[in-house]
Order: structure tokens, then C-alpha cells, then sequence
């Protein structure tokens, strides 16, 4: 609704009335996603149980870091939304397209660096030789399909 009241207010001709509007969207979208993290971190394990239940205990421990990881990027992403918003109540809405393309640009190959990196891991656990993942590396459809392999295994 922040960014329905800046549109308003810019096409009303009403710059400064925009500007606070904007500040007070990006500053309520942040606080109020700071303290619902603030909350996630303090109740994480109550949260998770509400949701899963009794699960064992690895699996708990998994999904407390992977949801206090994902804690932190609440916030922003608040930021970035108001910001996306606004920018198209300006009319501009090239360069949040621009932006979600970089992100995704940045997801995919960090995904993809970091899968590469656990596939490898779970290979040298699994008692390969440096040279043999080496040699997979360069035919990363060898690579799958071993990891692929040891996942049925296991």
C-alpha cells in the first residue's frame, strides 16, 4: 500500500509528500522484517517443531541453519520489494527486471559452484582418489552420475 500512496502523491505533483511516503515504506518494511527476525532467531526450534513435528535430530539440526541462514536475507528482501515497488510507481520498472536478472544470474552459478563443491566432497568421502574426481570434473555428466549413484546407495 506504501508505494500505491507514493504513486498518488507523484502524480498529484507532490514530490516531497513522495519522498517521505518512500522513507516511511522502506523504513516500516524494514523494521517490521527486522523484528519478525528477531523473533524467528529467538523461537527458531518452536517454529520448526510447530511445522515438522517430532523429526530426528540431524534433520532438526539441518533445518535450524538452513532457517537462520535464511533469517538474515529476510530484511533485505523487505528493502528490495519496497524498492521494486517503488521504482514501478515511478514508471520505471527496467531496472528491477535488471536487478532479479542479476540475482538469478548470481544464484545459478552459486549453486552451481556450490553443488559441484558437495558432489566432490561426498565423493572423497566415499573413497575416491583426487586424480578420479579430477577426471570427472571435466565431464560433469560423470560427475552426476556417480553422485547420483552414491545418493541411491546411501
Amino acid at each position: 500500500g506504501g508505494a500505491v500512496v507514493t504513486s498518488q502523491c507523484i502524480g498529484a505533483g507532490r514530490r516531497e509528500e513522495a519522498c517521505r511516503s518512500a522513507r516511511q515504506l522502506v523504513f516500516t518494511e524494514a523494521a517490521i522484517t527486522i523484528g519478525i527476525s528477531v523473533l524467528v532467531l529467538l523461537f527458531h526450534r518452536q517454529i520448526l517443531g510447530l511445522f515438522f513435528g517430532q523429526i530426528e535430530a540431524d534433520v532438526m539440526q539441518n533445518a535450524i541453519i538452513y532457517l537462520i541462514i535464511s533469517v538474515f536475507s529476510f530484511p533485505l528482501l523487505a528493502v528490495y520489494d519496497s524498492c521494486a515497488a517503488l521504482y514501478r510507481s515511478m514508471g520505471n520498472a527496467q531496472i528491477t527486471l535488471k536487478i532479479s536478472l542479476l540475482m538469478n544470474v548470481i544464484n545459478v552459478v552459486g549453486n552451481a559452484i556450490g553443488v559441484t563443491a558437495d558432489e566432490v566432497q561426498a565423493l572423497l568421502d566415499y573413497g575416491c582418489s583426487e586424480e578420479e574426481i579430477e577426471e570427472m570434473l571435466y565431464d560433469p555428466t560423470l560427475l552426476h552420475e556417480m553422485t547420483g549413484e552414491l545418493l541411491y546407495a546411501y
